[in-house]
Formats: structure tokens, sequence, C-alpha cells
């Protein structure tokens, strides 16, 4: 139901608002909250005799005391942004455009004019309202500030800044009928408390929420609000017919917490309840067939207690406390993140592991391993150096890392009846320092690789299928939008330029609005965040005293540090490995009115870069990469706005004017500027460089020139570094140089792995991140022909155990806490970038036996990998390689670097060390030591989405790339419970197997089951005989594997839901229950063809199938019959779940002709079962070809032999 506006009637003792269903009463003497039914007496008589209705409200948010006095917050306007949908309604979610306050005063001033009208006022009745209730009414509509002038001549300074944090930015949410402070596994599980955690006007509602007996009147005025970011897109994907197939829904719901909430400055770390700052739950949802699909993710300050406090410039950060003192605090942190969302607690650090930042994340580390809890799994990646050079794909690496990690947590799935089909397990906590771009950027990486995951549960495009590109930029929007909105409400102000970002051009009001921001985003940041924090402790009813910031002056030489180290650590993330730096510098944008240096020049002999901070430099806005021929000139000269040179830089992307701040840098060094002439002359320097570098590399000369006034006006799009970020698949960058992802050719958008499927493995290269500050040269590590292979350098390495602690902590920050986190129960990861050389260094230095895998490429020797015991390596090819530490594992490295030292200098070798012996002609074998996979497979939805269309081999060997050669599949986290066989009888037609093998591996591998596909086919001269290929099968099947049940499966098939589990009870199985060529209904209730399921106990008692049917028809009736004679019963699915669809083709009369002796011979089926079968079985096998998918067996079928027995039974046509 969409809202309507509630009714407000005034009197001398109390405010009343007419809801729906009761009344909400103010009393404006004990300034309580109370309900009351709407035919309550004191609202009919009160109201209607007395009242004045002094204007319409949207909702009414609760009463606040402020100095003391108290004042009643309303919504006065509201928008639908996005709706729930609850089975087959939809209930619209509400912004808060705009929050006013009401004072309940009790005084003259407001009695006063009411009695003043001699005929007391009530507009229900007709009576006529005075000219001073009217004046009063109107001022009430007008609005707040005017009404409150009018009553009491004053607004609170701390009621003004309350009324800022909803009015300012509209990021407040609420819906009547459903509670937005849940979740979606939340409300379904049926919670019908609100959760205090994201509750902003619990402290409003206080008279109402401490009711001893809270009714439905109460409930209709506890209507919680939300701060954070609610966004909802509807979108049809491509090649739909929109007139049968709803719009898929997407909706981002983030949730603020109301813990430790507060300005970026004021408010880092960890409190001493176990809460950290800037905490909030994002939950993607989706919608469409009335089925309800969300992932929920959380971001959170790193849980220490840390500050960052003063009005520096890059305010330092500082741990204040010991993890002695602190760790009963991260304790208490993670075992209420468990409470709340379960186990595992997956967490992601994305801080640099070099420069200011690593002492948390090692700090971070450190409480981790101290914990020592087998719940909590860490991932440290720094985002910074990994992703340098723009290359944000790389963001990829580490969600392939997560992988495991979010198969395990899964994801929350509602059906269209209200059913919970399966919930989310854990959770994946993501921290930068201020947990905004970074964080916003991974969040939504993960997001999109489980979104796509999900959305082909949902059938809406299969697993060959790139995902639709309406779906890749909705949630590129929806992610780039979120972190907008979320950095706002905890850095104060928004990005800069940020119509250039959604419009691609500049407005008049954007110009003015960037100016302003400009000019005191510095103030704003260190001076306002103190009104801001005690408006938000004043809401939530928080009683703290706020610090104040440190009023001395940095001293300069540490801000002049500052600024050279915002240089180095710009070039260190935008410059490739390969791209040498001639100069940086750290200027001021012209339009930026304070001496702060908000941008960073980067000159290297390809490109200019530019790079724009906010005034903190703590958040990159937007970089632009010119190549040097694009550059079109150099200007120096002055601005309208001020005397000081200014340097211009034209290209064809746009221009930009800078001027130098209060630091230069000479040879790197940062030097204290003087005066103006000084810092003139380091801007005309830095023109000449540019253009002495312009003149060698291109060879051409550029000219500089000096216009009497340079015009600072912007041209070309600039984009924001967030939204960058978020397109990760399809970010372009404005520069001419081949990227690294062009290098390799890689022109396709990145093959999206489905997290979401339990058994798949997907092969990808982990990924590596540690700061590299030294290499080892490679001189000192080769010595000869034979060291540039692997044997001779694992050998050589072998001894290097005793190198100093210098050049180990070079190797990774993290070296000295390995053999502590060897011994820890927490599963942790860290993404290091080496050489190959300087991991196995790093590797034998720490004696690691954390080492989950080393893969190394050599190009002048053979690739070899030291493996586990149990996991082959991923494969990888020639250039750089990565490392992933973990403790899950414990692999022999001594035992690997013996077999390496064992292998000839040219020979190749088996790089998986497995401890069982196989017979190399059968499948291999699960190992015993995995945990049983759970008896009702977790990730089965029902209906599934069946393909059609052929798919080629070739895409499907990339998609399905786990299995052994063969087609031999097995889940990789658990023992299967069934070993499964599929034969099927198999002729010329090639296309419905690849169909097939498209729809039925991806069913199989959700199920969880050990399986092969075999495909047995008949020499060409043969007449088909499909129950004698299934006996064959069946045999050659079990050559290869102890298959425990065996599914025979006609090609043309195909499985509609995912629970018609390919498994075999107790009693024969008929599998193909509905087929779509028949209505969805059982022919006969004796039927048993198209599918079965037999086990071999099965098998060998029923003698498998009859021999004797050459052609067309009457083995399914025979084998219906046997297992009746058998004494065994046809067990079926329910019509719902066993549905399949039948590819149309044309009857092969030539090869598979009508039998027309079937009837015969069923005729004698009783006579006959016990001998012709898999005991009189005759056949010659041609060939056997394991191919990437499947198995294929050729036979002869002998059947002139086998006719000439028919017919001395009397059987002579047959």
């Amino acid at each position: 139901m969409e809202k309507t506006r509630k009714k407000c009637f005034s009197t001398k003792s109390a405010l009343y608002v007419e809801g729906q269903y009761s009344v909400l009463k103010i009393c404006k003497k004990t300034k309580k909250l109370s309900t009351l039914a709407k035919d309550d007496r004191e609202f009919a008589s009160c109201v209607l005799a007395l009242g004045v209705e002094a204007g319409e409200v949207c909702d009414i948010l609760g009463k606040i005391e402020i100095e003391g006095h108290f004042y009643v917050l309303y919504v006065s306007e509201a928008s639908v942004v996005a709706r729930f949908y609850d089975k087959n309604e939809s209930f619209p979610i509400y912004r808060v455009d705009r929050v006013r306050a009401l004072p309940l005063i009790e005084d003259d001033q407001f009695s006063g004019f009411i009695t003043e009208n001699k005929t007391p006022p009530n507009s229900r009745q007709g009576h006529p309202v005075g000219n001073v209730a009217t004046q009063a009414a109107n001022k009430f509509k007008l609005g707040q500030k005017a009404f409150m002038k009018f009553v009491t001549n004053k607004i609170p300074d701390l009621l003004d800044e309350i009324l800022r944090l909803f009015n300012d930015v509209p990021d407040f949410y609420y819906c009547h009928e459903r509670d937005i402070t849940h979740s979606t596994q939340r409300h379904f599980e049926g919670v019908n408390v609100p959760d205090e955690r994201f509750f902003w006007n619990k402290n409003l509602l206080n008279d109402l929420l401490r009711s001893e007996f809270i009714d439905v009147r109460h409930r209709e005025w506890i209507i919680p609000i939300v701060q954070g970011f609610i966004q909802n897109k509807e979108l049809y994907l491509e090649d739909c017919d929109k007139s049968s197939i709803p719009p898929l829904c997407l909706t981002l719901i983030s949730r603020r917490s109301v813990h430790r909430a507060g300005a970026r400055y004021l408010r880092r770390g960890i409190d001493d309840d176990g809460y950290v700052a800037n905490f909030v739950e994002s939950e993607l949802l989706l919608n469409i067939f009335g089925h309800h699909v969300s992932f929920i993710q959380i971001r959170g300050s790193i849980p220490l207690f840390w500050s960052q406090q003063g009005l520096h410039y890059r305010p330092p950060l500082t741990i204040t406390r010991t993890m002695e003192d602190s760790l009963l605090y991260f304790e208490k942190h993670v075992h209420r993140l468990t409470n709340d969302y379960g186990n595992p607690i997956c967490m992601v650090n994305l801080v640099n592991q070099s420069g200011r930042e690593l002492k948390l994340g090692t700090s971070f580390l450190e409480h981790v391993i101290a914990q020592d809890s087998e719940n909590v799994e860490f991932f440290s990646f720094d985002f910074h150096h990994h992703c340098r050079g723009l290359n944000f794909d790389k963001v990829l690496d580490l969600v392939a890392a997560l992988e495991p990690s979010l198969k395990e947590i899964g994801f929350c799935w509602i059906d269209k009846m209200g059913e919970i089909v399966r919930k989310q397990k854990g959770i994946v906590r993501t921290n930068c320092v201020d947990c905004l771009d970074r964080t916003n950027v991974v969040q939504g990486s993960i997001s999109q690789m489980v979104c796509f995951g999900q959305a082909r549960r949902l059938g809406l495009f299969g697993p060959l299928n790139d995902p639709p590109d309406s779906l890749v930029s909705a949630l590129q929007l929806l992610w780039a939008d979120n972190g907008d909105s979320i950095s706002t409400q905890y850095a104060g102000t928004a990005a800069l330029k940020g119509d250039m970002t959604r419009y691609g051009e500049r407005k008049i009001t954007g110009i003015m609005k960037d100016g302003y921001n400009s000019a005191s985003r510095y103030y704003l940041s260190h001076m306002r965040d103190a009104r801001r924090q005690k408006a938000m402790n004043a809401l939530l009813g928080v009683e703290e005293e706020i610090p104040k910031q440190i009023d001395e002056i940095e001293d300069e030489s540490d801000e002049d540090a500052n600024v050279g180290r915002l240089v180095l650590e710009t070039a260190h993330f935008l410059l490739p490995e390969n791209e040498i730096l001639i100069g940086g510098w750290a200027l001021v944008d012209a339009r930026n009115s304070t001496s702060q240096c908000d941008s960073v020049l980067l000159l290297t002999r390809i490109s200019l870069y530019v790079a724009f901070y906010d005034d903190d430099a703590e958040k990159l806005l937007e970089v632009k990469i010119v190549p040097l021929e694009e550059i079109n000139a150099i200007e120096i000269g002055r601005t309208s706005r001020t005397s000081r040179i200014h340097v211009r830089v034209v290209s064809s992307q746009g221009s930009w004017v800078f001027r130098a701040g209060e630091t230069r840098l000479f040879s790197n060094v940062p030097i204290r500027i003087k005066n103006n002439d000084e810092a003139d002359e380091y801007i005309q320097s830095i023109a000449e460089q540019l253009k002495v570098t312009m003149d060698m590399v291109l060879n051409r000369t550029t000219e500089i020139t000096f216009p009497q006034r340079i015009t600072t006006g912007e041209e070309g799009a600039k984009k924001k570094i967030a939204q960058m970020f978020s397109m990760l698949g399809k970010v372009r960058f404005s520069k001419s140089q081949p990227t690294n992802a062009e290098k390799s050719n890689n022109n396709e958008r990145t093959k999206i792995p489905d997290l979401l499927t339990p058994d798949v493995e997907h092969e990808h290269r982990p990924s590596s991140v540690v700061f590299m500050d030294e290499q080892i040269p490679q001189a000192d590590m080769r010595t000869s022909e034979s060291d540039s292979h692997l044997v001779g350098l694992v050998s050589r390495l072998k001894g290097l155990r005793g190198v100093n602690s210098n050049q180990s902590q070079s190797l990774s920050p993290f070296t000295q806490l390995i053999p502590k986190i060897d011994k820890c129960k927490p599963k942790i990861v860290l993404l290091h970038a080496m050489n190959f050389r300087t991991r196995a260094l790093l590797a034998l230095l720490c004696g690691l036996a954390t080492v989950h895998w080393i893969i190394s490429y050599c190009p002048d020797a053979n690739p070899f990998a030291i493996s586990s015991d149990y996991e082959d390596p991923p494969q990888v090819g020639p250039g750089d390689e990565d490392l992933v530490f973990t403790n899950t594992m414990k692999p022999n490295v001594d035992r690997g670097a013996q077999l390496l030292d064992n292998a000839s200098e040219n020979s190749t070798f088996d790089a998986n060390l497995t401890a069982i012996v196989h017979n190399p002609n059968m499948f291999t074998p699960q190992l015993s030591s995995l945990p049983y996979c759970p008896p009702h497979p977790p990730n089965l939805v029902g209906p599934i989405r069946v393909y059609m269309d052929e798919p080629k081999i070739e895409d499907m060997e990339k998609i399905f790339n786990n299995l052994e050669k063969g087609g031999h599949g097995t889940p990789s986290k658990c023992f299967a419970r069934h070993r499964v066989a599929i034969i099927v009888p198999f002729r010329d037609r090639l296309p419905h197997l690849k169909i097939l093998l498209h729809n039925l591996i991806d069913l199989l591998q959700k199920q969880q089951i050990d399986f092969a596909i075999f495909a047995v086919e008949p020499l060409a001269n043969n007449t088909f005989n499909r129950a004698k290929l299934m006996n064959i099968g069946y045999v050659e099947a079990l050559r290869l594997y102890p298959w425990t049940c065996f599914i025979f499966h006609d090609v043309d098939l195909m499985p509609e839901d995912d629970r018609n589990l390919y498994s075999c009870p107790q009693q024969p199985r008929h599998m193909s229950v509905a087929i779509d060529k028949f209505g969805y209904s059982l022919p006969y209730r004796s039927i048993f063809g198209g599918i079965s399921g037999l086990t071999k106990e099965h098998m060998q008692k029923m003698n498998g199938f009859s021999n004797s049917y050459w052609g067309w028809g009457g083995e399914d009736d025979d084998m219906s019959s046997r297992v009746v004679y058998s004494g065994y019963k046809i067990s079926r699915y329910p019509k719902a779940i066993a549905r399949y669809k039948m590819i149309k083709h044309n009857e092969e009369k030539k090869s598979n002709p009508v039998n027309p002796c079937r009837h015969k011979l069923m005729a004698k089926t009783r006579i006959r079962w016990h001998k012709d079968g898999l005991a009189d079985l005759n056949y010659d096998l041609i060939q056997v070809d394991r191919y990437s998918l499947y198995t294929r067996i050729l036979v002869d079928m002998r059947e002139k032999e086998s006719r000439a027995q028919l017919a001395k039974e009397g059987f002579p046509r047959c």
C-alpha cells in the first residue's frame, strides 16, 4: 500500500497525529509519547472541540531533548526509492527527503493565539478557523525554521546540526510494512524485534519501546529508520520475452551501524564494547519469479584501538593500546560477528603492506593469530600495490582466492512460497583504512561474482554465457552510488566533480559547488566534524565528551615529508612496473583557494599522469593518463584569481591548471618553499622539465607560451576513481600505450568463475600483493646452465637458511610471523607478489610448511611445481606468477625438493605427489580422508533453466575444466556419497550429446556426485540395440571405476529440476516421470523408459537388460517386468521434480527401425529374463576414447551372431 500523509492536531496540552489504525499522542506537559485508539473519547473530545488542524506529516521519527527543551522530529517529505517483495506483495521503501522539528511547548504563545479566536476551531465540523490559528497552521506547513522562529525566535545550534544530518544529503530510509533493519534472511526467519545495530531513531521512540505491552497501536508508530544507501534497478535481460518473463529487480541496501557512528577522524577502530567505526552491512537482493535471493557483506574499521586526529596534513595513524590490552575487545568483536552472521568470519584486509599503514596491517594479523579461532579466515591484499598501474582487474585475483570461502558461506534463497531454501552462513568482512573506496571496490567485485552465480542458478543465463551487459552495468552503477553515499556519511562531504561522473559534462551548479568544496573541505574535515559528532550522539542518545582536535600546527618538516610520501605512493600505485618515473610533483589545483596540495603530476617517457586527491590527500578522486604526443600546449601565466604563477597543460583530453603549494621536491627530497618568487620558479622548472622530456622523446620542439591570463575552465570528462574501480571488466583508460591486459592479448571480458557451484574447482592463478622493496639479483642465483632449472635452484637454495634478518624482512613484512601462522588455527592467506627466486628463497628461509602451493615458470626451463600431497596445483603459463601463503594445508616442502633433486635436468615429472598408486587405465578415486558430503546437497534450488542450443566443446572445456580426462568429476571439499556412471546409448547424434553434457555436468556437480558419462556407440553396420548398449556400458564402466550406481540415460532428455537426484535408492528408480512431449504426464504406470537408475546389485539380480530388442521398442517394458520379477518396485520422484525436456528430432528409420517382434519377445520375458541379459552378453570392444568431458565406447554388438541365436529360440524375424 502506498503512503498516505497523516493529519496533525494541536491543543494546549498535546499534539495528536492520526494514523491508519491509531492515534499518536505527544503530551506537551510530560513530553511522553503514547497511543490511543481512533475512537478514543480523549481524541474525539479534545481534538474536535479544542484542536487546530496544524497540517500533515509523512511520519513521526520520535521525540528528542536538546538543552532542556523537547522537540518532535517528523518527516515532511519522503519518496519511494525501492520495494520489498514478499510472496505476491510489494512494499515501498521510502527515503527521508526532509525532516522538520516541532517544539513541545506548553506556553502562552501558542495557546494564546488559539484562545484569541472566540470560536474554537473545528475544521472537521466546518467551524471557521481564526486568523491567528490559521497563521500558526500555515507556519507549520511552510517550514520548520519559519515556524520555530515564530514560536521561539531561536533554533538551537545542536538541533540545526541534527536536521542537517537528515536534510543536507538524504540518506535515511524506512518502510511501514517491513522492518528495514533486518536482512532478507532475518526477516523470513521470523525475527520481529528491530535490529538495534541499525535502528537510528530508537532513542527517539523510547517511550513506546519501554511500554510494558507493545500492541498493534504501538507497532504502527515504531517505524525504524536506517542510515545508509538503498537503490533499486529493474531490468530486462537481453533476448528475453518481456511479455512472459518479468523484469529482474536488483536492490542494494546498505545499513550503517549506530554503534561507534561518527565522523572519520573522530571515529576509528574499536571500542570497549567490541563495536567498530564505519560498520556497514550491505545486502544485494535479486527478485524474479517470486524468488528472493540475497548476499550480505560487511565493512568496518580495523578492530584495534587506533586513531587519526589532529590538524595535520594527512594525520598520522596511531595505535593507542598494546595487543595485550586490546585482544579481549578484538575477541568480543569476532564473537559479535559470529552471533550475528554465523561462521566462518572471512576478514579481508586491504591496507598497504608498506609505509604508514603497515603497522595497522601487521597488528591486525597478530591479533588474528593470538585469538587462534578456527572460525576466522584472514586474507591480506595490498590493494594499492597489487592494482598499481591502474590494473584494477587484479581484484579478481583476490576474489578467486576467496572462492572456497564464498562457497562455504553461500547465500540466502527464499522461494515463491516464502520458505527458506538455503541460508547464508558466515560473512565476508572487508576493510581498508577508511573502509571507503578500496573497500567498496572489493565488495562490488565480490557482489558481482556472487550475483552472476545466483543469476545462473535462477536460469537467467547459462554457464557458457557471459553475464548480460545490462546486468553488469546495473551492478556497477549500484555499487558506485553506494560508495559515494557511504563516503559522504563517514568523511562528511561528497567527492568533487560528481556531476562530471554522472552527466559527462560540467554544470554551472557543479562548478559553484566545487568552488565551495575546494575552499572548505579541509576546514570541514577537521573543524565541523565535532559538530556533526555531537549531533549524531544526541540523535542516538550517546553520552560522551567529544575530544578536541589538536590545535598546534604540524611541524613543517613532517608536513614536507608527508608531501614527499604522497608523490611516491601515487607513483607506486599508478605507474606500471616497466614505466620509469622521470619527475613527480605535488601541486595545488587552480580551483582550490587553499595552499594544501591536492594534485600529483607524474612524468614518464610515455605519459603524463594527473591525479586529483581530496584536501586531506586521503582519497584519490580522479586520474588522467595523457600520452605525451597528445599534449598540445604548455602555458605559464597568472589566473584571474591570484597573482601567483600557474602552469597549464593542454591536451586532446582536456586542460589542467596548477600552482605550487608550500613544498617543492628536489631530487625527490621535500623542501619548504619560502616565498612566492620561489614558488613561481618551481612552477617554471616543472614546465621546463616537461618540455625537455617531450622534445627528447617525441623528437620535436615544444614551445612554452606565456598568455596574459590563464583560464581555469575544465574540458573533457573525468571519471571518479571510485566508479572506475567498480567497472573492473569494462574500464578503459585514456592512454595510447597498451595496457597489461592488451599486451597479453586478453581482449575478451574476464570469465567469471561460478562461485556457487559447490563441486567445481575453477582454475585460477592465486594473486599476490606484498610490496617488494628488493629483488634477488639473477646472477646471484645462477652459476651454471643446470641452475637455470628448478632442480638445481632448489638444491642450491636449501643451504640459504642463514640469511640475515634484514634480507628476510625485505622479502615480506610478514616473514617474522610465518612460524606463528603455521601453528595457529585460523585460515590465513597472504597474497604476495614475487618472482620465482624470491618465492623459493622465502619458502626455504622460513621452513615454509605453510605454503599452499608454489608455482614456478622459468622461460629457459621446464615448468615444475611443488604441490601438496592431496591437491594438484593450478596450471600457469609464462609471465608474472603469484603465491598464496596459507596455513590450511601442510605439504612437505623437503620431500618436494628431494623429488626435484632426483629428477633429471631434462625430464618432466608428475606434480601430483599423491600417495595412492593407481592403475593407469582407471579413473582416480577420491581420497577417503575427506569428510562425507551432506545427505542433501546444499546448493539445490529446484527448477533450473534448460539449455537447448548446441554448445561448442571447447567452450564447455573452459567451463568444466576440473574434470579428469574421460569426464570424471568428484566433489572438491567432501567425499561423495554416490559413485554414479551415466550410460548413454548413442549413435549419430553428437549435437544432442553436446546439449546433454552442457546441462548434465553442471547438475551432477551441484549434487556433489562422483560421476562420469559414458557414450556407448555401435559400429555403423549394427542395427541400434539400446538395451544391449546399456549392458555393454555397465560392464565397461566397471572396468574403469568401482561404480555403485548406474543411470541409463537417453541422449535427448534434459532435466528441468536439480532436486531430481542422480543417485540410486533401494528400489529401482524411474527418473523421467514427466516429459514435455507427453504433457508432463506419465503415459502409463509401468513405464520404465527414458532414464532409469539402478544399483550394481539391481543389475546383477535382474540380469541387466535384455539383449534381444534390435531396433525400436519393447526393451523398456521388458525391463519393467524384470523389476517386478526380481521382487522390486519401481520408485519415482513426484512429477513436479522429475521433469524433462525432450529434444525434437527426426525418426531414425534406417538405423533404428521398429522391432516387428517386440510384442512376442515381451510375452516371453518371464521365461527368458534369467538367461537373456548380462549372462549371455557378447560383443567386441573396438575402442575407448577418454575425452575431456566424457568417455566414448565403440563396440561391435555381433548382431549376426545374436540374431541367429534368437532364431534358434523361435524368433526367426527378430
